[in-house]
């Protein structure tokens, strides 16, 4: 069981996880021992930021803000027809068909966008593609392409 917060602490506490170890998670993707850590009371301290006056006009992105911290930036294939993309990198990932109700197979990938100059990132799920994927090595340079109703790399 985590130690509470200790609230005249300053400075970060570092906790290790035994090897083995999972955590629960209680609906907000962290963990019950992080949000432990972390205190009830972080939130009312945040909450005192909420009366600032903000020049909206100012305030950036999150695509902006994804650009500064050079973090591939979530597209979609339809975004990226046509582009010549830089793939470094790609690993098996699943993906839920929401419209479907199924899962699907396929690549989560990232990239350099030389026609943008963004980074990239995006889960890969046609079947060509997939295909191509499967049997060439990182990195390489294609296009996405549509030839009737499916997405190809050219």
């Amino acid at each position: 069981m985590p130690k509470p917060i200790d609230p005249e602490r300053t400075d970060p506490e570092v906790t290790t996880i035994p090897a083995g170890a999972e955590l629960a998670t209680n609906g907000s993707g962290y963990s019950d021992d992080a949000m432990t850590l972390w205190g009830a009371g972080d939130v009312d301290e945040l909450s005192q930021f909420m009366d600032i006056e903000i020049d909206l006009s100012s305030v950036p992105t999150v695509e902006e803000r994804q650009k500064q911290a050079k973090i591939a930036v979530q597209k979609r294939a339809n975004d990226l027809l046509g582009h010549d993309i830089v793939w470094v990198a790609w690993r098996p990932q699943e993906a839920l068909l929401v419209a479907e109700g199924t899962i699907t197979e396929g690549f989560f990938a990232v990239g350099r966008d030389l026609t943008t100059g963004d980074n990239v990132s995006m889960f890969i799920g046609g079947v060509a593609l997939v295909r191509t994927l499967k049997r060439v090595q990182a990195p390489m340079r294609a296009k996405l392409e549509k030839r009737g109703r499916t997405l190809v790399f050219a």
